[in-house]
Parts: structure tokens; C-alpha cells; sequence
């Protein structure tokens, strides 16, 4: 079950080409650069000849083609370095993609700060955190699209079975779909500091601020307009209108922005908080809307963004993204004469309201969208990168978990793969072994294969088949000094959490490393034996590991309980492990040697 390498060449390929174009632009870019400078140059010399021979004309002509042509190159400038930025950003997504590959994924953000308070399985099956299947796969760059991955990996999303082969055809269809994923992504990476949280965008665009929708508002902007522009205008053509007027007019302009100052600035910095993000948000939701999609999940949630029947979502946010352009030129010099003006503060204000009031509630939908696609692009990395791993196939009228050459994802070509199968005749298998023989890491490796499947990935396997089943584990309980928690009654309360599902109707696979391994060997062993006979007379599967080859007897009086082992063996003095499951009770032990290669000294 090895990665399969020539993939990467994908990435090489696409990294090779980027930086082709990458080149190209970067010329271009600074063929436009140089154009602009000369240009300012030229209007420059035009002005001064102009000027030294006294003509009006030359000087105005200067003076338009100068703004002319320089807002024209500008922008012209301005696309190119844009197109520029998003070939860097596809470079960029490449050279994940080729560390991702190389198992280099430890510097890739990884997810700790999302960490549950109460997890079912993530802490134990290394979802989350440094290391962990989140930071070797994760390609969201929005936060809710990291919360999303988040949510849908740890459980707190529960998909049926049906919806899962909805989402396995959705996954395949963007594996082959690598230029949408990536540019999609790209479109959205056009600033350096990344996403901020959108709740706050989000509340702002459900509530309301009803003072600048007013009947008066739109009125008093329009009628101050004319009366100052007015009275600029009427001194040049009537010699008793002064321009006293203008002062007056001004003042009065200035009076009704100081007046409301804060509820302007109110309503117009939450929206500027977020300009970049809006920006980001826009490319990407223009970009989704315009692709075709063949699978049902792919195409229900791009009619998500169906919002209204008359506007398009793409409609939506560009219309937010140039009120809050608007905003964002409140920093510029010549934006406060305007403003005084034409009130435009307050035009903006009213804009932004009559917005929320049409589309404001679609913000929610349309980011959650995004975020849900995110999710997506970065679980199809798994199938993208092991094109050679299975698709599970799910069992609906019994309880089963069958495995041929299972693998752990996490551990590359280190892994070694094993053949398990768990079902309702052999519910509990029970795995026996000495230190390091690799007990833990097979019950990691179903459970974590488990989470792949149940959101709709490949697993690191030749085949598997399993049920839809709750996941519940423990393995690493630990003490909460805070919550004055010993290890022991961590355990205690996650086996209770275990207990209470079952009892509450859920069908249940749990992963039991160790149990009770915080109490004495008569109540580990008793505690044990009385917990595995409870929980096989449950609709449960599950595995438990243990050092207590006592507990390997439990199967003589109870037929759903089935033995695998784990062994090592030694050579020069040295001990070696192979890591292949065998069926029935551990017959080694390995605890005293691995003393006394610490220096212990065995009688």
C-alpha cells in the first residue's frame, strides 16, 4: 500500500508551467511599470512646453491626457499584477500539494486551535493537532472552511449512508477537477494576513440600522447636493449671488456628518473591517457559480447560492464589495471634499442598509458554501494522492467492519497492513501483546480509516467494508489537574460516555486501549471482563487492547469475543517487531528486557 509517487508529478508539472506564466507576467508587469514612467514623464515635458508658451489648449490637453492615460495603464497594470498574484498562489497550492506527497506537512497549519472540550475520538485518533490527519490534508483558507474540515472529521457532523455515496461521487468528480480546485482556492488567497472570522460580517448583515433608510435621508443628500453645487456655480453667471451661499451650505454639510458621526462610522467601519475579505469572497463565489458540476451533492450545494430568483449570488457580494470599496477610499485625500458634497457617507450608509435589508441574511448562506466546498477540496486531496487506496463500501442491514491490507494514512510506506474483520458473530476482538508490538497503532489505524470512510474518502486499504456506526474511543485519558481529574476517572467517564450511547439506542464501535489501566490488576481485570460481556450484549463492534493475558480466556465463555495478537522477536541481543496481527493470545512477554536494556538490573 505504498503512496504512489508519480502523482507528484502532477504537482511538479503544474509548478513547471506556473512559473512559466509566472515569468511571462512578471515581464509584463514591468513593461508597464516603465510605460507608466514615461508616460508621467511625457504629459510632464507637454506641460511645462505648454506652460512656458502660455497655451491654454497644449495645457489642457496635457492636464486630460494625463488623467486619461494614466487611469487607463493603472488599470491596466493593476489586472496584470492581479493575474500575477493568483499564479503565485497556484504555485504556492502546488508546492503543498508536492510536500503533502513527501509526508513534509509539518509546518502546514494544523487545526489545534479548534480542538473539542469533549471529543469523541479526535484526540485519540490524531485528527487534529501537530502530526495529524487535519494538517496533512487540509487546504481550507477561510475559517469557516477550516471549521467545516473540522466539524465533518471529528463527528460533529453525522452523514447517513446515503449521503456519504453522495459525497464519495462528489469527491471523485473534483479529483478530476484539480484546475477547478485550485484556482478556486487561488481566488481567494489575494491577501497576506488570510481570513478573518466572518461572524461579525455575518450579525451585521442580519441586523438592521433603520435610521438611513428614512424617507428624508435620500432627499436631504440630494437637495444639500444642489444647494452647494448650486451656489459654486450661480456667482459665475449672478452678480448678487455671492459665494457666501457655499460657506454657508458647507458648514451646514458639515454639521449634518458630525452629527451622526458615530452611527456613520458605525455602520461603515464593520463593513471596511472586512473589504479584503469581501473582495476574497467575491472572486470565489464568482468563480463557483460560473463551474458545472455532474455529481447531486456538488450541484445542491452550488443551487445554495440561489439565492433569490432575480439575483445571482455573484450579483450580491459584488454589489457589497464595491459599497465597501467605497468605504475603503474614505482614506483617500480627495474623498472628504466629496464627501462634504455629496453626503456620500451618508448615501453609502443608506446603501449599506437597503442592502442588508435585501441580501443581508444571504451572507451567512453564501459563506457557508464556500466554507462546505473548502471542506470538500481538501478531503479530495486524499483521493487525488493515493489514487491506489479503496473506496469503502457500506454494509446497511447488518453491523460489520471488514478490512483486507489495512494501512494507517498517516505513516506512509512505514505503515504495515493487516487483514481484520469484526462483525456480528465476533463483535469484541481483543488484541494481546508485549510493549511496542504495535497493539495501539491497529487500533488507531481501523479507527481513523473509519472517519475517511464516513466522510466519504478512500481508506488506506484493499478493500473495506463497514457500517455506519458511532465512533467512541479511549485511549489517551490523561489527568486535568484544573478539573482535579486523575487519568483514571478521565477513563471512567469516557467509558460511561460509551455506556450512555449505547443505552441511549446508538450503534456503537469503540476502541478500548488499555482499559482501566489506572487501577489495580485484580478490579483492571474484573472492571474489564465485566465491561466487554456488557458491551457485546449491546449493538456494538469494537476492539479493545490489553496486557492482561488473563483476559484472552474471556472468549470460552463468551463466543463473540475473538483473540489477535501481537508478538516480537530477538536477534543479537536486540529486540524486533513485524507489526502483523496473528489470531489468539500474545504467548511473549517483553516488559523485563526493555528494563534491562534501561540499565535495570534483573535478578
Amino acid at each position: 500500500m505504498s503512496i504512489n509517487l508519480s502523482k507528484e508529478s502532477i504537482y511538479e508539472k503544474r509548478i513547471h508551467r506556473f512559473s512559466k506564466i509566472k515569468k511571462s507576467w512578471t515581464q509584463l508587469s514591468s513593461f508597464y511599470s516603465l510605460v507608466r514612467l514615461l508616460f508621467f514623464l511625457l504629459c510632464t515635458i507637454i506641460f511645462i512646453f505648454s506652460y512656458k508658451i502660455s497655451s491654454y489648449y497644449l495645457t489642457l490637453f496635457s492636464i486630460l491626457l494625463f488623467i486619461i492615460g494614466f487611469i487607463y495603464i493603472s488599470k491596466k497594470h493593476s489586472t496584470i499584477k492581479s493575474a500575477l498574484l493568483k499564479v503565485e498562489n497556484l504555485i504556492h497550492l502546488n508546492d503543498l500539494g508536492v510536500k503533502r506527497i513527501n509526508g513534509d506537512y509539518k509546518n502546514f497549519y494544523d487545526g489545534s486551535d479548534l480542538k473539542e472540550e469533549n471529543p469523541f475520538y479526535s484526540e485519540d485518533l490524531d485528527i487534529l493537532g501537530k502530526n495529524s490527519l487535519f494538517q496533512k490534508i487540509c487546504s481550507s483558507i477561510t475559517p469557516l472552511g477550516k471549521k467545516r474540515l473540522r466539524d465533518e472529521l471529528c463527528g460533529d457532523i453525522d452523514f447517513q449512508i446515503d449521503k456519504i455515496k453522495e459525497r464519495q461521487s462528489a469527491l471523485e468528480e473534483l479529483n478530476s477537477k484539480l484546475s477547478f480546485c485550485q484556482r478556486f482556492l487561488a481566488e481567494g488567497m489575494n491577501n497576506p494576513k488570510g481570513f478573518s472570522n466572518p461572524e461579525e460580517l455575518i450579525k451585521w448583515g442580519e441586523s438592521e440600522n433603520p435610521y438611513f433608510l428614512k424617507s428624508y435621508i435620500k432627499p436631504l443628500c440630494n437637495i444639500m447636493t444642489i444647494l452647494i453645487i448650486g451656489s459654486l456655480i450661480l456667482p459665475l453667471f449672478l452678480r448678487n449671488f455671492t459665494f457666501a451661499f457655499v460657506k454657508i451650505f458647507i458648514a451646514l454639510s458639515i454639521m449634518l456628518l458630525l452629527i451622526n458621526l458615530n452611527k456613520i462610522s458605525n455602520s461603515l467601519e464593520k463593513v471596511l473591517k472586512y473589504n479584503k475579505d469581501i473582495a476574497n469572497y467575491s472572486n470565489m463565489i464568482s468563480y463557483l457559480e460560473k463551474a458545472n458540476f455532474k455529481s447531486s451533492h456538488l450541484t445542491e450545494l452550488q443551487n445554495k447560492l440561489k439565492i433569490t430568483n432575480d439575483k445571482s449570488a455573484t450579483f450580491i457580494i459584488k454589489l457589497l464589495d464595491s459599497l465597501a470599496s467605497k468605504i475603503s477610499d474614505r482614506s483617500n485625500m480627495f474623498y472628504w471634499p466629496l464627501n462634504i458634497i455629496l453626503l456620500w457617507d451618508y448615501r453609502t450608509c443608506y446603501e449599506l442598509e437597503k442592502f442588508k435589508k435585501l441580501y443581508g441574511k444571504s451572507l451567512k448562506t453564501m459563506v457557508e458554501v464556500i466554507g462546505e466546498f473548502e471542506a470538500l477540496i481538501s478531503l479530495t486531496n486524499i483521493n487525488r494522492d493515493n489514487p491506489n487506496w479503496c473506496m469503502p463500501t457500506f454494509e446497511e442491514n447488518k453491523m460489520i467492519v471488514k478490512a483486507v491490507d489495512l494501512g494507517h494514512p498517516l505513516l506512509g510506506d512505514n505503515s504495515i497492513c493487516n487483514s481484520i474483520t469484526i462483525d456480528e458473530n465476533k463483535k469484541v476482538i481483543l488484541i494481546t501483546g508485549s510493549n511496542m508490538a504495535g497493539k495501539s497503532t491497529m487500533l488507531r489505524t481501523v479507527g481513523i480509516n473509519l472517519v475517511l470512510a464516513y466522510v466519504g474518502t478512500k481508506v488506506r486499504g484493499n478493500t473495506f467494508i463497514c457500517s455506519k456506526l458511532k465512533l467512541i474511543t479511549c485511549m489517551r485519558t490523561s489527568d486535568n489537574l484544573e478539573e482535579s481529574i486523575s487519568s483514571f476517572y478521565a477513563e471512567i467517564l469516557r467509558i460511561k460516555t460509551l455506556i450512555d450511547k449505547t443505552n441511549e439506542g446508538h450503534k456503537v464501535f469503540f476502541l478500548l486501549d488499555e482499559i482501566f489501566k489506572g487501577t489495580n490488576s485484580i478490579d483492571r481485570h474484573t472492571g474489564a471482563k465485566i465491561l466487554i460481556n456488557q458491551l457485546s450484549n449491546k449493538a456494538t463492534l469494537g476492539m479493545v487492547s490489553t496486557h492482561d493475558l488473563e483476559l484472552g480466556e474471556l472468549y470460552r465463555e463468551n463466543p463473540t469475543v475473538k483473540n489477535y495478537h501481537f508478538k516480537e522477536y530477538y536477534k543479537n541481543n536486540k529486540i524486533f517487531f513485524d507489526y502483523k496481527l496473528r489470531e489468539g493470545v500474545s504467548d511473549t512477554r517483553n516488559a523485563l528486557y526493555l528494563m534491562k536494556m534501561a540499565g535495570i538490573q534483573i535478578e
